[in-house]
């Protein structure tokens, strides 16, 4: 019986024992549980918060942001373009400019060739209306004005004005001077070697020496003006 009662006092305790620890490891359990939950509570909210910052700071600095003292309203830096967004801007405008000036040429020339051409047509309107032509000849006065330009403008001048080494024709065959049409045409055609007048027979052709009597003419009467003459539309020489 004593050894009985022994075992049963010893046994109790043990038991005791063994309940308290199943006791504090649950409690031990399910505080790291509860820690654990709590743990991952706080990281969520600290991940909405940050979202949350992100998203109100994306949100201002895209906004446009109205001075109050000027009224205008400025858009932040971090909304501006790219600088190469610019840079593809500027290069299609200067594309755009450089387009329209090239249009705008054309139109110019056209303008000025227009102007040209009223100026022209003006010109004849005056012409036919009763305006002189002060160098509208004939084509035979052509020819001999050619003809003149040629062999005689050296000594008789430019133009027949004169030219200090042989006498001024325009005076010579006008009605105050002595030279007639036949005197003309005998002292081109044989010369006059003691006044230094050369002949000019085997250069020029009797159609050519009246070609040069008609244009001195014309010069004489005043009718033709110095300066290149020409011929009137369609007139062949």
């Amino acid at each position: 019986m004593s050894m009985k009662r022994c075992f049963e006092v010893s046994v109790i305790p043990s038991v005791s024992m063994l309940v308290r620890v199943v006791l504090i490891g649950s409690v031990l359990s399910v505080a790291a549980a509860c820690g654990r939950r709590d743990a991952a509570k706080a990281d969520s909210a600290t991940a909405d918060s940050a979202t949350a910052s992100t998203t109100t700071a994306a949100t201002s600095s895209s906004s446009p942001v109205e001075s109050v003292s000027t009224g205008e309203t400025t858009i932040p830096a971090a909304t501006a373009p790219a600088p190469s967004h610019r840079t593809v801007h500027h290069a299609d405008s200067a594309k755009a400019t450089a387009a329209t000036a090239t249009a705008a040429t054309p139109a110019k020339t056209v303008s000025d060739t227009g102007q040209k051409t009223a100026a022209d047509t003006s010109k004849k309107k005056a012409a036919a209306g009763g305006g002189k032509d002060s160098l509208l000849v004939s084509p035979q006065e052509y020819e001999g004005w050619k003809m003149f330009a040629v062999y005689c403008y050296r000594c008789h001048g430019v133009d027949a004005m004169g030219g200090g080494i042989a006498p001024n024709l325009r005076h010579s065959v006008s009605s105050e001077g002595s030279v007639t049409h036949d005197v003309f045409i005998q002292t081109v055609t044989d010369g006059r070697l003691d006044k230094g007048m050369p002949t000019w027979k085997a250069l020029l052709t009797p159609e050519q020496m009246e070609d040069l009597w008609l244009y001195i003419n014309a010069r004489s009467s005043g009718r033709l003006a110095p300066g290149r003459p020409h011929m009137a539309s369609g007139a062949n020489p």
